[in-house]
């Protein structure tokens, strides 16, 4: 009979751990993108652990074993989401000749996520705040954060003349807001093909061609 080496159960025992991390991954994926699609239908506060366990098709058991509460998984997604929004955003060089056309080339990579991911979207901006403190905290520093981008850059393009100046504060907290209906509206409320390319023209001629230099 013959025997089995040192390196053969090595070798059966490392298989084992291998398959066991992809189920792991992949049922946390499956419970991941079940959640997305919940939160996108019912919004946050009406989405329950149990809708997010129907749909993903798992026992509660496995859901705690990955996530301790609903909002644990509704972070996960945000800052995933985020994360890749901003990914997709370029330090601009306002005295660079090219400087607004690279501007348009930001816009329509994060239309562009924004279109291929509407749920996630939808998950983004249509979180409404008042009911989970962790959430809300977590929300208000992505919103900060986008703020003080913004201020960023509309104080540097004064300073280079791209843009006139204004007060960088006000104008960032209303670009933001203005921004944000104009994407619900035309990624989630509209039941229509949106073209990336026009979403993002329209966004930079409305939001920020009118503070260019008269």
């Amino acid at each position: 009979m013959a025997h089995t080496t040192i390196a053969e159960k090595v070798d059966r025992r490392d298989g084992r751990v291998i398959r066991a991390e992809r189920r792991r991954i992949e049922r946390r994926a499956t419970i991941l993108h079940a959640a997305e699609s919940v939160f996108a239908q019912r919004g946050y506060h009406a989405a329950s652990v149990d809708h997010v366990i129907k749909a993903a098709g798992v026992s509660r058991g496995t859901f705690y074993l990955y996530f301790e509460s609903k909002s644990a998984v509704f972070l996960e997604l945000l800052d995933g989401f985020s994360f890749r929004l901003m990914s997709a955003i370029e330090v601009v060089d306002a005295s660079a000749p090219d400087a607004w056309i690279r501007v348009l080339s930001n816009l329509q990579r994060v239309v562009g996520l924004l279109v291929e991911n509407r749920a996630l979207a939808a998950v983004l901006f249509r979180s409404a705040v008042g009911l989970d403190e962790t959430v809300d905290q977590r929300l208000e520093r992505l919103h900060a954060h986008w703020r003080k981008m913004l201020v960023g850059a509309l104080e540097n393009g004064a300073a280079r003349g791209m843009v006139r100046a204004v007060n960088s504060e006000l104008v960032a907290t209303a670009l933001i807001g203005s921004i944000k209906e104009t994407l619900i509206e035309a990624l989630i409320k509209a039941d229509k093909t949106v073209h990336v390319g026009e979403l993002a023209r329209t966004l930079m001629d409305l939001h920020l061609s009118g503070l260019r230099p008269r």
